[in-house]
């Protein structure tokens, strides 16, 4: 990528494009226990959006990338630095801080 670019938009994925994602089920990723275990692991949390249970895809990307081997990983799983400062800025944008939380 050029630096005068920006990068490709983000996707925002919904429960079921997760849950497919990872191998899981729905029921399994909606039970906030089993979110909790995951996110112990170093699984992105959920995006903060009022009545969706959504994660950016490019994070779960990420997590998946690195939990793959070494050698298994894909050779661009490595993002440039500039690319992932941009992609973290536009994941800020998009958090939206619950009600009675100061930010």
């Amino acid at each position: 990528m050029k630096p005068h670019q920006s990068p490709p938009p983000r996707r925002v994925l919904g429960l079921r494009d997760t849950a497919v994602k990872i191998g899981r089920s729905v029921a399994w990723l909606y039970k906030k226990t089993n979110r909790r275990a995951l996110e112990a692991k170093g699984f992105p949390p959920p995006l903060e959006i009022p009545g969706l249970l959504a994660w950016d895809e490019v994070a779960i990307d990420r997590w998946l990338d690195s939990q793959m081997p070494p050698a298994l990983r894909p050779r661009d799983a490595e993002l440039p630095d500039q690319w992932a400062r941009e992609l973290d800025a536009r994941a800020a944008r998009l958090a939206v801080q619950p009600k009675g939380h100061a930010a």
